[in-house]
């Protein structure tokens, strides 16, 4: 047993030196063909093993994906004794033979150039065939889509090209039985809809050039986003209805306002962190949101106009536009503080005699008719508001 074992190792360090010896008439710069029949023939297979990062704002995502490559290279078969070593595969380091040049980028943007320690060890049998697994993380481009946001659906391109071998040299092509999510990793932000692969022809410097074409349709998973963002944004934006209940000497009303306005600025600040800065595209909640900060700075000026009425009603002095509304809102009743005298509407102010008995018991009144009809005016303006906005972004959203 002894004998046979050191034997065995004998002729496996006979095999190992020989082999290195042929290696070093190896080109490892020549494409390993001659020729006779016709281009190098590249299967490409790309696993892809998990979405990384998918940043919107910079328009980014950082993808890890697993190459399979296969090829025949002539020359190995030639210059490796095979029938001496008994052996009919063998691991040989990539940087000692020629490997592909293949470029991973996304159209019309640099990506990333696979050399030759890229590939680490590689599989070579003893007709010839070299099989690679590359394993890499590249970090493409893309066009970001938001109109939908926190709804969207984004597409990832993802392009494989030999940089300098054009179709008269070397061709890629891909296995029919490709199934990219073999070792996929789900993740908790993007869910994969589908994927296609094509192949085409690109011309450059008048010389074809097979490229491969990867596309993925992602969409957002948007459970989280939706109860982080959308829920808040909804309710706070409908606390501006309750304005109008709160009442009026209590000095409530202009704090919420100012309070849900800023509230909606925040907000608004967070979404601008995480969304590019683009006109191409919009996302309609971000215009939702918009809309809702205009009607709480609405909202704001309508309260400062409601308290000064009520402060004008509780003074002794009153000015036209007050006697304009008490003219046009209540003019069937019979509010004794929204008439008066003159009845001139648009004099300057409205004296009070304070030996009048009417006139006492006006001063003594806490509410005001007027006051009332507003409220209950921009109450429902208010809610019409909140319901339109609501019912133009989901409509837009399904037609868009």
């Amino acid at each position: 047993m002894l004998v046979l074992l050191i034997s065995l190792l004998r002729v496996s360090e006979v095999f190992s030196r020989q082999t290195f010896d042929g290696l070093k008439s190896y080109d490892k710069y020549a494409l390993p063909t001659d020729g006779k029949n016709g281009p190098l023939l590249l299967k490409l297979n790309m696993n892809l093993l998990s979405i990384a990062n998918m940043d919107l704002k910079y328009q980014t995502v950082s993808v890890k994906i697993d190459i399979e490559l296969s090829w025949m290279d002539l020359y190995l078969v030639s210059l490796i004794h095979w029938t001496k070593g008994n052996v009919s595969t063998m691991s040989l380091d990539s940087t000692l033979v020629w490997v592909p040049d293949i470029m991973i980028s996304t159209y019309g943007a640099y990506g990333v150039r696979l050399q030759s320690d890229h590939f680490g060890k590689l599989i070579v049998r003893s007709d010839g065939l070299v099989k690679a697994w590359v394993p890499v993380q590249v970090e493409l481009t893309i066009d970001a889509e938001i109109t939908h946001y926190p709804f969207d659906v984004q597409t990832l391109n993802i392009y494989f090209s030999l940089w300098t071998l054009p179709n008269e040299h070397a061709v890629i092509n891909v296995p029919t039985n490709a199934h990219p999510f073999r070792y996929y990793r789900e993740n908790g932000e993007w869910s994969i809809l589908s994927h296609k692969i094509l192949l085409y022809n690109s011309v450059y410097d008048n010389q074809t050039y097979t490229d491969v074409l990867y596309t993925f349709i992602v969409q957002r998973q948007s459970l989280f986003p939706v109860l982080s963002l959308v829920v808040p944004v909804v309710l706070t934006s409908s606390l501006n209805v309750f304005v109008y209940i709160l009442p009026v000497q209590g000095g409530e009303r202009l704090t919420l306002c100012v309070s849900v306005f800023l509230t909606l600025a925040v907000f608004l600040s967070i979404l601008d962190q995480s969304l590019p800065k683009t006109s191409k595209g919009v996302s309609i909640f971000i215009v939702y949101l918009c809309l809702q900060l205009l009607g709480s700075a609405l909202t704001i000026v309508s309260t400062c106009v409601v308290l000064n009425l009520y402060e004008q009603h509780q003074s002794s002095k009153r000015g036209c536009f007050y006697r304009f509304l008490s003219t046009i809102l209540c003019k069937f009743e019979t509010c004794k503080c929204c008439k008066g005298k003159p009845t001139n509407i648009w004099a300057a102010k409205q004296t009070f005699n304070p030996n009048d008995r009417e006139d006492k018991e006006l001063k003594e009144n806490k509410s005001c008719l007027l006051v009332e009809r507003i409220d209950m005016l921009l109450f429902l303006l208010s809610i019409t508001w909140n319901v339109a906005l609501l019912i133009m972004v989901v409509m837009t959203a399904i037609l868009v």
